[in-house]
């Protein structure tokens, strides 16, 4: 019964972090191309399809958005290293505690 709560939980947060990074991704993409003289709908749209790797179909020119899809990814990179490590630190800090406390 452990393990099913446990896988539950594990792929439900998987989901959770998949969706949270696609719409950081997207965020990123659209502030990158808002420069360009698109209307607001089209941009989203846009910046939706290069977030989901449909960069064919962006109808934005493709090397603008090979560009801009770069430089968001690498900040989104930067990001997720810094939510991991704080994670990281979370856990040591959560674990050196309890190992104190045990003896």
């Amino acid at each position: 019964m452990a393990t099913g709560i446990f896988s539950t939980t594990r792929v439900a947060g998987e989901g959770l972090a998949l969706a949270g990074s696609r719409a950081v991704l997207a965020t990123l993409v659209r502030s990158k191309l808002s420069h360009l003289n698109t209307p607001p709908p089209e941009l989203e749209q846009a910046a939706e399809r290069v977030a989901a790797g449909d960069l064919t179909h962006a109808n934005v020119d493709k090397t603008l958005v090979v560009f801009c899809y770069g430089e968001a990814f690498r900040e989104l990179s930067s990001i997720l290293a810094v939510v991991t490590l704080a994670a990281a630190i979370a856990v040591l800090v959560f674990l050196g505690r309890r190992a104190e406390q045990v003896e």
